[in-house]
């Protein structure tokens, strides 16, 4: 991830940046797990597939966002669309792979998880 921030700044990252960067993906993943399974129980009853339809819009234009403004936003403003993206995308896999797989019926969870583990 670094090395195409590097890539297309007029400036390397320094290691204060990394770890803002670094920081901003933790915290963006701990956040898009718990706000993912969340959002799914009170908004949606608990139904799994609409948050997964949303993050995964939302995913999208964050990711978007980042490669059109990583040339030329500041560090802290790369922070918090590093932080969104993280959100989105790991919010996604938190849903995907640890909810989904306990809604299904017990003769293919296994199979379910072992092909998401693989393939994700």
């Amino acid at each position: 991830m670094y090395s195409f921030f590097d890539s297309v700044r007029p400036v390397p990252l320094t290691a204060d940046d990394h770890a803002i960067l670094g920081g901003a993906w933790t915290l963006g993943g701990f956040v898009g797990g718990l706000l993912c399974g969340y959002i799914s129980d009170t908004m949606f009853e608990s139904k799994r597939m609409p948050p997964i339809v949303l993050f995964s819009t939302f995913q999208a234009g964050a990711f978007l966002l980042l490669y059109a403004l990583a040339p030329s936003i500041s560090t802290p403003f790369l922070g918090v669309l590093v932080f969104l993206v993280s959100v989105f995308l790991l919010g996604n896999y938190t849903l995907l792979s640890y909810t989904v797989p306990a809604d299904l019926p017990e003769d293919i969870s296994a199979s379910a998880v072992g092909l998401f583990t693989a393939v994700g």
